[in-house]
């Protein structure tokens, strides 16, 4: 057994997507707020600074900036597949994420 194993709460990579994918999909329609909807993006529960986090929320800013939907869906993708590898750390019953109708 993987050592991420063990902390994973058998959330498929479809409910991950699905609990995330109106937050960047907004991000990208509203770029002047898409910090205000990155922030919304699920943060380590174990600790205050999400490292990782951020990282994804600078290369999604940096994908707006030169308006490249390529880099942004790829960037999506990673997220994705980061918070499927390391759901254990993660809250997705978050009440933000619950309401997927995010709004500013």
């Amino acid at each position: 057994m993987k050592k991420g194993d063990k902390d994973r709460l058998n959330i498929s990579k479809k409910e991950i997507q699905q609990k995330i994918i109106n937050l960047v999909s907004d991000a990208w329609e509203n770029s002047y707020h898409a910090g205000a909807y990155l922030n919304q993006l699920p943060k380590r529960t174990d600790c205050e600074y999400d490292r990782e986090i951020v990282e994804f929320i600078m290369g999604f800013k940096r994908a707006l900036r030169i308006k490249s939907r390529i880099i942004y869906a790829c960037k999506t993708e990673e997220l994705i597949e980061y918070y499927y590898r390391h759901q254990g750390q993660y809250d997705f019953k978050n009440e933000l994420m619950k309401d997927t109708g995010n709004s500013i």
